[in-house]
């Protein structure tokens, strides 16, 4: 574990303990090339080729997004962006778990995470986007609130689903 990532005082055995992290630093980036790496693999049948983000820049170191880490027993498990869009409104440009941590609620407390966090920082409106394959995920989103909205960005051409959250 890098030392830009701050240790739980207690972690919980089996369960997900979410930790801060740098947005540049080697678990995040790890994370961030399979998550391009699934998507290279999940974009080409639906022929979403102009999707995919660069493996480590999407949110850039600066000074404008917050990132966690997911750790189950010690391990990354998952990882999740804040970015600020101006002084209302924020986006999560990444969350992404890993194929054998899935279904252990580690999605659910890095979102929750950050819906706490845009909350606490007085933002009004949350949002992020994702493929419409990634029906896991969209149905998380909704579950937790959020609600269908115009393309973020302006660019509907990606193929992208983008949601929306009153905070």
């Amino acid at each position: 574990m890098c030392d830009c990532v701050r240790q739980p005082e207690r972690p919980a055995a089996g369960f997900p303990v979410i930790q801060t992290a740098e947005p540049g630093c080697r678990e995040l980036c790890g994370l961030w090339s399979e998550y391009t790496r699934m998507l290279q693999t999940e974009c080409r049948p639906h022929h979403l080729f102009s999707c995919l983000p660069a493996p480590c820049t999407e949110c850039p170191k600066t000074g404008q997004s917050l990132c966690y880490l997911g750790m189950i027993d010690g391990q990354v498990a998952g990882g999740i962006c804040l970015k600020k869009l101006d002084n209302t409104r924020c986006e999560i440009c990444r969350l992404y778990v890993r194929p054998h941590f899935r279904g252990h609620t580690v999605a659910g407390a890095l979102l929750d995470r950050c819906i706490e966090t845009a909350h606490q920082l007085g933002f009004h409106q949350l949002f992020l986007g994702a493929f419409p394959f990634l029906l896991g995920a969209i149905h998380l989103y909704e579950r937790r609130g959020f609600y269908r909205v115009c393309a973020l960005h302006n660019q509907p051409e990606n193929g992208m689903v983008w949601f929306g959250l009153d905070l």
